[in-house]
């Protein structure tokens, strides 16, 4: 999320626009004011009077809030009339983000809804948001910052990359399972990168360990700019539970990377199965290893998978595109 906004930020100063960020401390250089936002009820609370007096003093054209508990603090926020409100889903309505969703209040303050998937669209469709207020744009990334590297699986030992949240549903449990069946099978040098922090990160160490794949398996903890991880790897791999539409996939195939992953939410509409990676059902380890296999013993189809990605990733998946597509949703409710 943190990425996405980044991206528009910068693109919407390019054109000119005035843009004022109230988000957590980052290292980006953007104006803007620190919202220490939490599911931390006095945090939370602060963060009312904080943005609700941000709005007063800016007077903004619009108010756009990402992800979900950004969309709780709306519920809390007097809304001038003199603005639009917008709303970013990231990811799919699940708990309190599922009664959001069914929220009235959320359907009268915001005037549209930004979902980053047509599943996820869909979702928010089924969970009470109206078609008519909600639009799909993809995430896209600074395509400047991707440049295609080809992969010799013959010259170097093989590297599997993944990268995400070390959270259940990112299915982090799945990837190890697959892994002790790649390296049992037949490919016992084969490599693993798990990149990312979260509260499930000693757990799975702790099962790498029971699988016997510790010696294989390094956990890096976050990486701003994993760029040079996605240069060595052989392939990323994404064991996604549930995801809204997977910026990591992009990433990955701009850089000339197949990507194997899984038929969860919005991410079929990024990998396209057998054209630019391969995707196998969520929670089957057996099959995303048996995809692991394939790309490891076909080598040149990986590397074919890879080019093709990379052209896919920069046709369709450019920050400047999401840029553009969401100051159309700004004019729309504008105008409206």
């Amino acid at each position: 999320m943190k990425n996405h906004v980044a991206n528009l930020v910068a693109g919407l100063t390019e054109q000119g626009h005035q843009v004022f960020v109230a988000g957590g401390q980052t290292d980006v250089d953007w104006r803007g004011a620190n919202l220490p936002l939490s599911a931390n009820p006095i945090q939370f609370w602060s963060c009312t009077y904080i943005l609700s007096s941000l709005i007063t003093e800016l007077a903004p054209d619009v108010v756009h809030f990402h992800g979900a508990l950004a969309a709780l603090l709306a519920l809390t926020v007097p809304k001038d009339r003199g603005s639009v409100w917008i709303y970013t889903a990231h990811n799919f309505p699940a708990g309190v983000t599922s009664c959001l969703c069914r929220s009235s209040q959320l359907t009268k303050k915001m005037d549209r809804v930004i979902a980053v998937s047509k599943s996820l669209a869909t979702a928010l469709i089924a969970q009470g948001i109206p078609e008519e207020k909600i639009t799909v744009v993809y995430n896209g990334i600074d395509l400047g910052r991707f440049k295609p590297q080809p992969f010799d699986v013959f010259l170097r030992t093989p590297l599997f990359l993944s990268i995400g949240r070390l959270v259940p549903e990112k299915g982090f449990t799945f990837l190890l399972e697959a892994m002790a069946q790649v390296k049992a099978i037949g490919w016992p040098h084969v490599r693993l990168v798990i990149v990312g922090d979260g509260p499930s990160r000693s757990q799975l160490e702790n099962l790498a360990r029971r699988l016997n794949i510790a010696a294989a398996v390094e956990f890096v903890g976050h990486k701003t700019e994993p760029g040079r991880l996605l240069e060595e790897a052989f392939a990323l791999v994404t064991p996604s539970v549930r995801e809204g539409l997977g910026l990591v996939n992009i990433e990955a195939m701009a850089m000339g990377r197949p990507v194997i992953s899984t038929w969860a939410g919005g991410i079929p509409e990024v990998v396209v199965h057998g054209g630019t990676g391969l995707l196998v059902p969520p929670k089957m380890p057996g099959a995303l290893a048996m995809a692991m296999m394939f790309l490891l013993q076909y080598p040149e189809i990986a590397k074919q998978l890879g080019m093709a990605a990379s052209e896919r990733a920069h046709s369709h998946f450019s920050a400047a595109a999401t840029t553009s597509s969401t100051l159309r949703v700004y004019r729309e409710a504008l105008k409206a």
